[in-house]
């Protein structure tokens, strides 16, 4: 089932340098209740690991350097129980060259974000649909 949704609060801040990004905003929307929201942010890590998904398994690649976050684009929701912080990073390097995928670890040097809540409905992550990921349940 769908549900429309209504625009909760509107959250802006920055990871402390040094912590991870995953952990650091997945604390931050516990902290304020959040219970299903999308997340954008930009800055740059110290290092950060990726993971790229084929349809069987993830593919990594670590950066132990600088690196520059053009966009980081996701979502909270509910996974095993748990807030999960599902996010997707464009980050470019000193050449310019421009890697994405999910974000798994990170060392911030400065990363701003956004939150956009959302209410009116919970979206719960499971597995077991026509793709083995774990997704929201809801579809179209």
């Amino acid at each position: 089932m769908l549900e429309e949704l209504k625009q909760g609060r509107i959250f802006a801040g920055r990871v402390t340098a040094g912590k991870d990004a995953v952990e650091a905003i997945t604390e931050f929307a516990k902290g304020k209740g959040i219970k299903f929201a999308k997340v954008s942010g930009i800055g740059a890590f110290e290092k950060v690991r990726l993971g790229y998904f084929d349809g069987e398994k993830y593919h990594y690649k670590s950066f132990d350097e600088p690196i520059e976050v053009a966009s980081m684009e996701g979502n909270i929701s509910i996974k095993d129980g748990e807030l999960f912080a599902h996010l997707h990073i464009n980050v470019a390097d000193k050449n310019f060259n421009s890697y994405a995928g999910h974000l798994f670890e990170s060392e911030v040097f400065c990363l701003e974000f956004f939150i956009q809540e959302y209410t009116g409905h919970e979206y719960v992550r499971a597995t077991g649909h026509e793709i083995p990921l774990s997704v929201w349940s809801e579809t179209i």
